[in-house]
């Protein structure tokens, strides 16, 4: 008798179709909001699930509202964020990459910062959060700073 295992381990077939439809349709992070209207399924039902998945390891959590997909590899979901600058787009937004962020990227220094620089038009409330071992250094400019900038691209996003 030759033995086949048909289910899947770890989640269920109807959970893995919705979470590979909302990694699918989102670029590194997910919000309730994105999760809502791509399952069409009211928010206080998608932050369920989106909670459902972080329980269980699919899913880390940055703060509320807002996951990250955990790499299939991991062993633990808090992992370090693969792409910081998508957190801090979706965080301190409207916003750009700045400061020594910025000069790293550009490879204008050789030095290799922890905290990443944030250049935003918002007043956040913590200026210096921390999500998951990754630091954020918030700084609030004029709307009228934000000109120069160049899009690159953090895995399949753009950032500024």
């Amino acid at each position: 008798m030759k033995y086949t295992n048909t289910s899947l381990a770890g989640i269920g077939k109807t959970d893995r179709k919705r979470l590979a439809s909302i990694l699918r349709e989102t670029t590194g992070t997910v919000t309730v909001a994105e999760a809502a209207d791509i399952l069409g399924v009211p928010p206080s039902s998608a932050a369920k699930m989106l909670a459902r998945w972080n329980a269980n390891g699919w899913l880390s959590r940055v703060r509320r509202g807002l996951y990250v997909p955990v790499p299939l590899e991991s062993y633990a979901a808090d992992v370090a964020f693969e792409a910081p600058w998508l957190i801090a787009d979706k965080i301190f937004s409207p916003c750009y990459i700045g400061g020594w962020s910025a000069a790293e990227y550009w490879d204008l220094t050789e030095q290799i910062f922890r905290t990443v620089v944030v250049m935003t038009s918002r007043k956040p409330r913590n200026r210096q959060p921390e999500y998951q071992g990754t630091r954020f250094l918030a700084r609030t400019v004029q709307k009228t700073a934000f000109f120069g900038l160049k899009t690159v691209w953090r895995g399949n996003a753009k950032v500024q």
